[in-house]
């Protein structure tokens, strides 16, 4: 319904090219994208009781961390290869609760850029959330306040002595300097030409003309990029609100979907361990280690272009094999089955990878779509449990039906793991 309504604003289901979008987008249009979602998601949305529900014959993961477009093919789209469902933040803000001055329905010439991004992004997982593979669901401190509060003091506390390391900061980085450039390319001509000549202050003029040239054809050809100048003697400040579900939101998600949280972020990996009982117990998961150990020597080939990935998983096949072994996985863990019986279905897992990987590479026009990825699972032997959030779900979730999260997985890009 939203994904109709966003189109229908912007002219998509009338002719529109996503060139017409870029370079027309207007206020009106961004406030009523936001204001059509804040109608879908009203105040007294119980948010609890339209989630998916636990299915063990289903492998559900949940995503911990932000959603961007530059970066949902390799940490969701690709991953639906081996997993059944996922859940990721819904990307648009809503309305109704931020303050006029930063609201997209009061001050919508500050959402354009984000706009942008937000609506390419939907539009990229809709035919995933049509075929009930994606969940992308609003932020549950959306719809009450006290529980807005409870998730803030508890986040406040995880990270009162918290400071990022080089590494997380690496992580986030290139995102930033990308954005950067996205607006350099915005600003007037003569704007860029200072900044040119204040970056190099020999640069010849010949050369500046190269540059503004090639400047402009990077941005025209840019998806996520606004195609409008930006005026200098107008407030143009753009707001970058990104939207991710931190950590306690996502276990309180998890313990209600029957879902494994997983994130690419070492950050959250780390804080998943420090403040779970996975850090706090003196009892260790040494007994899954060879298991893990064993499905992280597999090289998983994703694929992340969206047409080949969804007519793959409507074909069923080899993927559908491994999606149904590591479901098989994940319940054993989740039953606390004997690691070692497990042995026979990491090899065959990695038996069917391996026939998947041979297919796909025989059809070549596969190649230029896959990356190749490794998954590291914990499963400590007390699971991901945290009094906070086992308080969230008595309070706010569905008391009878409390689950502890009790399996965790890191995704790899292949460069990272064999560093």
């Amino acid at each position: 319904m939203f994904c109709r309504a966003v189109q229908g604003i912007l002219g998509l289901d009338k002719g529109k090219t996503w060139e017409d979008v870029r370079r027309n987008l207007n206020d009106d249009q961004v406030k009523e994208i936001h204001e059509a979602f804040g109608s879908l998601w009203t105040k007294d949305t119980e948010i609890a009781s339209l989630l998916p529900r636990p299915n063990q014959n289903i492998s559900r993961g949940i995503y911990l961390g932000t959603i961007d477009p530059r970066t949902v093919a390799t940490n969701a789209i690709g991953l639906l290869t081996y997993v059944d469902e996922i859940i990721l933040p819904n990307p648009f803000i809503n309305p109704v609760y931020i303050r006029p001055e930063h609201s997209p329905t009061h001050s919508p010439a500050h959402h354009k850029e984000q706009t942008i991004k937000n609506v390419i992004l939907l539009l990229t997982l809709e035919p995933f959330i049509h075929a009930g593979m994606i969940h992308l669901i609003p932020d549950p401190m959306d719809f009450n306040e006290e529980f807005r509060r409870s998730v803030w003091s508890m986040a406040d506390e995880r990270t009162k002595n918290w400071e990022p390391s080089e590494e997380d900061i690496q992580q986030f980085k290139y995102l930033n300097t990308d954005d950067f450039k996205r607006s350099i390319c915005r600003l007037p001509e003569q704007s860029q030409r200072r900044q040119l000549r204040q970056a190099d202050p020999d640069i010849k003029d010949e050369m500046i003309e190269k540059v503004l040239a090639l400047m402009k054809k990077q941005h025209e050809e840019d998806p996520l990029a606004l195609l409008q100048p930006m005026e200098l003697d107008q407030d143009n400040a753009q707001l970058k609100i990104v939207k991710g579900f931190n950590l306690e939101v996502a276990l309180f998600l998890a313990g209600l979907t029957g879902a494994f949280v997983y994130t690419d972020m070492l950050l959250h990996w780390r804080h998943l361990h420090e403040h779970t009982r996975a850090g706090s117990t003196h009892q260790t998961n040494a007994s899954w280690s060879p298991v893990t150990y064993a499905i992280k020597t597999i090289t998983f080939p994703m694929q992340y272009d969206v047409k080949k990935l969804m007519g793959d998983r409507l074909s069923g096949g080899q993927s559908g094999l491994i999606r149904s072994l590591i479901t098989r996985l994940l319940g054993s863990m989740l039953n606390n089955s004997t690691p070692a019986s497990l042995n026979p279905m990491v090899t065959q897992l990695d038996s069917a990878v391996k026939r998947m990987q041979q297919k796909w590479q025989e059809q070549e026009q596969f190649s230029e779509s896959v990356l190749d990825m490794q998954f590291e699972f914990s499963v400590p032997a007390a699971g991901f449990e945290n009094n906070t959030v086992r308080r969230l779900i008595v309070t706010f979730g569905r008391a009878k039906d409390i689950r502890i999260v009790p399996i965790a997985m890191l995704l790899h890009t292949y460069q990272e793991a064999t560093e």
